[in-house]
């Protein structure tokens, strides 16, 4: 029998053409029973591939580490894991409510640098009139936000491969006399963004119910946007900014330690922005496309 792919004839007993790899067509290709047997190989084979890379991935810099060093069978390949995190955080953030990459509406309009911008684009949008009432301007606005948050939300899912690039330049700027091809900086902050989809995803909705809750029953506060902004801040920023430095410091031996934290300081300042311009350009491409 010949390959139905090369051409080659298959030795006898080979299951896989020794030409280009085809696997021969066995006789019980399609029956049911094979079926299962072939999903339940690549499910439960994947599953130890994703399993390993979550442990990896919460040690700073190690997944990264790894892969340079050419130990790369037993975990899953950055960029299919970073797009299956990318799957878990929207999943998982989608029930939670909780605001991460994709700015809500009321924060583009009222709570960024570019707030009175976006209001007016918002307002020629909608065709809202100046002499309009506030109550009637702020109804339409409301009654705006859903759509408009359903669309960034599905257009976020696709586009925060952007970001990537984007980060993988500033490392590549803080640490090209260590690591010099821009290639390297790339798998480093493909797997730092799939951190922090998973930290985002899975711990800072614990984090925030354990904040509420002291806030609440121990000092008797009560919730409110500002104080739910405050939380995700300490929840967020402390967390990461101890990851980036520790992960630093493993992949960069070659920089001096207090070096390395001021440069991982920098870098989280400078991903915050790159946040808020990755959003300030959905903001665009939401508007135009509803």
């Amino acid at each position: 029998m010949n390959c139905p792919s090369c051409g080659t004839a298959f030795t006898k007993d080979s299951v896989y053409c020794g030409q280009c790899g085809e696997k021969s067509i066995q006789e019980n290709e399609y029956l049911l029973s094979r079926f299962l047997q072939e999903l339940f190989h690549r499910f439960t084979h994947l599953d130890g591939r994703f399993v390993r890379s979550v442990k990896g991935i919460i040690r700073p810099g190690f997944m990264s580490q790894e892969f340079f060093q050419g130990r790369r069978r037993p975990y899953m390949r950055p960029l299919q894991f970073f797009l299956i995190c990318n799957v878990v955080f929207f999943l998982i953030t989608g029930l939670s409510k909780i605001d991460t990459f994709d700015y809500p509406l009321v924060a583009h309009i009222y709570h960024v640098p570019y707030a009175s911008y976006a209001m007016n684009k918002v307002e020629n949008k909608l065709a809202l009139s100046p002499d309009i009432s506030q109550e009637d301007h702020q109804q339409a606005i409301w009654a705006y936000e859903p759509i408009f948050q359903s669309r960034m939300t599905n257009l976020s899912k696709t586009l925060v491969i952007l970001m990537l690039p984007i980060l993988a330049l500033l490392m590549w700027g803080f640490y090209f006399r260590s690591k010099p091809f821009f290639a390297q900086h790339l798998i480093i902050v493909t797997h730092f963004l799939s951190f922090i989809m998973l930290y985002q995803a899975i711990i800072i909705p614990l984090l925030l119910i354990g904040l509420s809750s002291i806030e609440i029953s121990l000092l008797g506060l009560k919730m409110n946007a500002f104080l739910g902004r405050l939380n995700y801040g300490i929840s967020f920023f402390p967390a990461i900014l101890l990851y980036v430095v520790l992960m630093v410091r493993r992949l960069f031996p070659d920089q001096k330690p207090l070096i390395n934290a001021i440069k991982a300081t920098f870098f989280l300042f400078f991903l915050s922005y790159t946040i808020m311009a990755y959003n300030f350009f959905l903001f665009h491409i939401t508007l135009w496309t509803t």
